[in-house]
């Protein structure tokens, strides 16, 4: 009888699992942000977004250049935090998320 090792199989699970949970934890910042970010136009709200950059990998944020003014704010104007606790909420998400995913491997 010969050994076949389930180990390049579990691997392979294990990069899905780590790409899909990134990505989605990804995708769930940035509808936090969204929920959360102080609207006049609302350009600053549509133009944020998520995307995978790599293996386990992934960039959420906006092009739009007054985006860090108003998260962090400046001496004129008010700071309306909203990308900061999308991303703490996030990142508190990520293990559990993981580990649900690893459960099913």
């Amino acid at each position: 009888m010969k050994f076949k090792s389930r180990i390049p199989a579990v691997i392979k699970r294990l990069r899905i699992a780590a790409n899909e949970t990134v990505q989605e934890t990804a995708e769930d910042m940035r509808d936090e942000a969204k929920r959360i970010v102080h609207v006049d136009t609302g350009a600053l709200r549509d133009s944020l977004e998520a995307h995978p950059t790599g293996h386990a990998s992934a960039v959420m944020g906006t092009d739009i250049g007054y985006g860090a003014i108003e998260n962090y704010g400046s001496r004129t104007r008010a700071a309306h935090p909203f990308f900061d606790p999308a991303v703490e909420l996030g990142w508190s998400n990520l293990p559990r998320k993981f580990k649900s995913k690893m459960r099913k491997i």
